[in-house]
């Protein structure tokens, strides 16, 4: 890894912010997300990295809907989609 940083390849630097990313997933109230997520998204922007860049946009256009993740993340179950997400593919499958 430290081979890798020091020749500072795109695809490493793609790599360590798509990781730190998943460090907004720890937290716990929307305020802390988003204040974890605005400094992410501009720290994206000035990286020259336009795939990741793209990303950013989305996640920025979409914030409302990343923040409610964490309102709901307690009081709604998945696992009734889950669910009706097998029964299609079963379907899917014997079609």
């Amino acid at each position: 890894l430290k081979d890798l940083l020091s020749n500072n390849l795109k695809s490493l630097r793609a790599y360590l912010l798509k990781e730190e990313f998943q460090l907004f997933w720890e937290h716990v109230s929307p305020a802390w997300a988003e204040q974890f997520m605005d400094p992410w998204c501009k720290k994206v922007m000035r990286s020259r990295l336009e795939s990741i860049k793209k990303i950013a946009r989305m996640i920025r256009v979409h914030k409302p809907l990343f923040l409610n993740w964490f309102a709901a993340r307690d009081e709604i179950s998945l696992g009734a989609v889950e669910g009706l997400n097998n029964t299609l593919k079963a379907s899917i499958r014997t079609s």
